[in-house]
């Protein structure tokens, strides 16, 4: 009895597991919840489950280029400091885990 409610826990958990995995966040990380809750507020179609860490977001048009000087201003306030426009270069805007990589990540410390 006990090996067959391990077995139902485990198949119930299973679809948050892959959620996890699939969004590597399996530890949450504060600064790429709160990049990804903007996208998905400035968007305001999409919801959580639809929007993937490594998810295109200028291919798919859930941003628009128009959009990116907001994101930047946005980018700024979550660092409390200016982005290095130095590391603006084509595909930074692509996903929010490039996003948060080379804008939110230093060295080994995350800003979060």
């Amino acid at each position: 009895m006990p090996q067959l409610f391990y077995r139902q826990k485990n198949n119930n958990n299973r679809d948050n597991i892959i959620e996890n995995i699939m969004n590597k966040n399996i530890e949450k990380n504060p600064l790429k919840e709160q990049l990804k809750q903007w996208v998905i507020e400035t968007n305001g179609s999409i919801n959580s489950e639809q929007l993937l860490y490594d998810t295109p977001i200028l291919e798919q048009r859930i941003i628009t280029s128009v959009q990116i000087i907001d994101l930047i201003l946005y980018l700024e306030y979550l660092r409390g400091s200016p982005i290095d426009v130095e590391r603006i270069g084509p595909g930074v805007f692509s996903t929010i885990n490039r996003i948060h990589d080379t804008f939110l990540y230093d060295g080994d410390l995350s800003c979060a």
